[in-house]
């Protein structure tokens, strides 16, 4: 990489689209985010891509608006892109090799084999293997070795949490880009971006669970030693849009005037009103007449469903076999984690110590922008890119030092023999 770059990510959500860029420094190995936009997309429905051609047009238009709002040097070029959806499963596997040459040091090529039998894992014939994340290196039995490269050992070993998803499914999502005119880099899965960024080291090591609500998915993954051990998106009812539709069924509005008065006016606990008879307005579904309902009444409706989504995040860790592994609570992040007194309903139904909200924890920038819960995800995809790319960078200055030792080795010799 070049000192300074400019990237982009995208993630593909909700019925819209979430696209930031950012300004990557590494000289101190920093990312500024420096703009953002969302653009709705009606060509997708909980992250799957269901009309290419409204998708495409959509993506444009988001990147377009952005290189409107700063002036990126050649433009925008590839972008990064988080997909989500219930056809993307990941799954704990370990691989080890031997070695078993004389020289017992591990080498670079030594960890790229092991990884590469990773990725000669089987899958089904509709599905790919989309990423693979290092967990633990083990060295003759021997865990927690972060970077087993100049180390000596005769096996090493890795976990690993390998994601997979439909072949087709990710080519539609390529297709779109590739249709709008731009080009894209690998896919990944959003969750992996999004606990670099919301989750502390310690978090991590000792165990939490994430939660990411979104309109029209909910993702949850829990972290443990150090690295990401399950990932899960829940059913299509368990959503933060099903509270605006218990909201406009109720009230016989509009779902985006449920949506407004959810965002605006909306709690999920009686300890977080403050003031449950001050009535609110809205306007019926024909927008012919105005009514109104009181902050009470509106949370009300709003904490039931909050607590079935709750319930039902309770049963996949339960089937996890990891509750016990989240001894830290919950982290919320996602557009439906807003709601005032969410921590609240969480500590309550997952029976956890903690829930504390999202926040971005690495990464600076516009705080419009990084304190919104909307663009976690995408702005956790950039991190991980960056994390990634250092690794590459870190094995490649291994190598090399290495490289340069020998040669000043063969140097000194050859000098010391043209004496003679």
């Amino acid at each position: 990489m070049p000192k300074i770059e400019y990237i982009t990510g995208m993630d593909i959500g909700s019925r819209q689209i979430t696209t930031v860029v950012g300004k990557f420094d590494a000289s101190n190995n920093s990312l500024e985010i420096i703009a953002a936009n969302r653009t709705h997309c009606e060509g997708i429905k909980g992250g799957l891509v269901l009309d290419i051609d409204k998708t495409s047009e959509a993506v444009r238009r988001a990147l377009e608006s952005i290189e409107e709002q700063i002036k990126i040097p050649g433009g925008i070029i590839d972008v990064h892109v988080a997909v989500r959806g219930h056809h993307i499963q990941g799954v704990q596997d370990s691989k080890k090799i031997g070695i078993t040459r004389t020289e017992k040091e591990i080498t670079s090529e030594d960890v790229e084999s092991l990884m590469q039998s990773c990725r000669s894992s089987q899958v089904s014939d509709d599905k790919e293997i989309m990423i693979i994340v290092p967990l633990d290196y083990i060295i003759d039995n021997q865990a927690g070795v972060p970077n087993p490269v100049g180390m000596e050992g005769k096996v090493l070993a890795v976990d690993v949490y390998v994601v997979t998803g439909l072949t087709a499914q990710n080519n539609n999502v390529c297709k779109s880009i590739a249709k709008a005119e731009y080009g894209h880099e690998p896919l990944t899965y959003g969750l992996l971006g999004l606990g670099k960024v919301a989750l502390l080291p310690e978090e991590i090591d000792m165990g939490i669970l994430l939660v990411d609500l979104g309109g029209e998915t909910t993702e949850i993954a829990i972290y443990h030693n150090g690295g990401i051990r399950f990932t899960k998106q829940l059913d299509a009812g368990y959503c933060s849009d099903m509270i605006s539709n218990d909201i406009a069924y109720c009230l016989r509005c509009s779902r985006t005037e449920a949506k407004r008065l959810k965002e605006e006016y909306g709690v999920a606990s009686e300890s977080s009103l403050d003031d449950g008879d001050t009535e609110v307005e809205f306007a019926s579904v024909d927008h012919r007449e105005k009514r109104k309902v009181t902050k009470r009444a509106l949370m009300e409706l709003i904490k039931p469903r909050l607590e079935e989504i709750f319930e039902e995040i309770k049963k996949e860790v339960a089937l996890s076999s990891m509750m016990n592994d989240i001894p830290h609570g919950v982290v919320l992040t996602g557009g439906g984690s807003k709601l005032k007194g969410i921590e609240k309903v969480a500590e309550e139904v997952l029976e956890v110590p903690h829930a504390r909200p999202g926040s971005i924890l690495s990464v600076g920038g516009n705080e419009d922008i990084i304190m919104d819960p909307a663009y976690f995800t995408a702005i956790g995809l950039l991190k991980f890119v960056i994390d990634d790319s250092e690794q590459l960078r870190s094995t490649e200055r291994t190598k090399n030092n290495k490289a340069d030792i020998f040669s000043i080795i063969s140097g000194a010799f050859e000098k010391l023999f043209n004496k003679f």
